[in-house]
This record gives C-alpha cells, structure tokens and sequence, in this order.
C-alpha cells in the first residue's frame, strides 16, 4: 500500500475492500463503491479534505487485487484437476 498512509488507513482501506468483495465479488463498480464508502470507512475520516478521492482510490486498488488473486487461484486450480 502507499507508504504515505498510516498503519489504521491500511487496515480501513483492507477492511473497507475485503467487505467490498464479500458483498459483491468481482462484479465491481465504482459507483456503487462510491455510494458504499460512508457505511465502510468511519465518518472522521470522510470529513477530511478530498476524502472520497483517497478512499475511492485506496479501496478500488485493494479489490481489484483481490479480484486479479482469486482470478489467479482459480486458474490455477482449474489447471492442478
């Protein structure tokens, strides 16, 4: 993760994208992460100055990680049978 962001906006962010993943899988849309976001992160940090840009781009970053490693597992579970 960027190592401009503190140890509790990686755990947010990795909560906030494995949440995401749970609920929606690798169908990801970036309108419904944008709607989703004040019910992932906490209030006072959405308050801060160009909030929704950095959790937008913290979160989608860590789901789309998680979609390309389960996309890479099945794969090669596919390839293992």
């Amino acid at each position: 993760m960027n190592s401009l962001l503190s140890p509790q906006d990686d755990d947010l962010a990795m909560i906030a994208a494995q949440q995401y993943y749970i609920d929606y899988g690798s169908n990801i849309s970036t309108e419904r992460l944008a709607s989703l976001l004040p019910s992932y992160i906490p209030d006072s940090q959405l308050a801060k100055p160009n909030a929704l840009n950095h959790w937008m781009s913290q979160v989608g970053t860590l789901v789309w990680s998680k979609v390309k490693y389960f996309f890479v597992v099945d794969i090669i579970g596919n390839i293992s049978t």
